[in-house]
């Protein structure tokens, strides 16, 4: 092995020694203080022993750490397994059971009878004409509606009050609500 006392350092390198038994402030002068790397640690005195056993306590914390990790991973695992057991017993007690198996049967058959009644009920001519008659009178009230919209608006243009009071002396609020139509074909 080459001896390292005799070798040079590039220029600008700091060769300077500190030998053993003196201060630090003996020490030349330098332009800078170089500064750690993050995470790094200046360490004085016999601390292999302090890093031998942290990392010993380190491992054997991760270690226990996994244990525990598994251990309930095994025992999640095993909990799925039961529940999916005890699910498909209790599954299959509701699948065998003739009675009720008759029961949802009954109720299907209902559901489809009170759908097609109600669907003879609606095309019958009473109910047609008081549909029609619903109809109209939605048409009549968005006729309503829009004009008394229109007369609000010039009102809150007139006044710049978002209230106004009925006849009863009661205020009622007016909501302003503008919307978007879609664009127009241009020419």
């Amino acid at each position: 092995m080459a001896d390292d006392t005799n070798m040079q350092l590039p220029p600008g390198e700091d060769d300077a020694q500190l030998e053993a038994g003196k201060s630090i402030d003996q020490l030349p002068a330098g332009e800078e203080m170089p500064a750690l790397p993050e995470g790094y640690e200046v360490v004085v005195g016999n601390t292999s022993a302090n890093l031998v056993e942290d990392a010993q306590q380190f491992g054997e914390e991760l270690t226990s750490v996994r244990n525990l990790i598994q251990r309930y991973a095994q025992q999640m695992d095993d909990m799925k397994a039961q529940i999916k057991e005890v699910s498909d017993s209790l599954r299959n007690i509701f699948d065998n059971d003739t009675e009720l198996q008759q029961l949802e049967e009954q109720a299907k058959t209902m559901t489809t009878d009170v759908k097609n009644k109600r669907q003879r009920v609606k095309e019958s001519p009473e109910a047609v004409q008081l549909q029609m008659k619903i109809k109209e009178f939605k048409e009549e009230q968005k006729e309503i509606s829009d004009t008394l919209t229109n007369h609000l608006l010039r009102y809150y243009q007139m006044t710049g009050s978002t209230v106004i009071e009925d006849e009863s002396g009661d205020e009622r609020e007016i909501r302003i609500n503008a919307k978007l139509g879609g664009k127009k074909a241009t020419n």
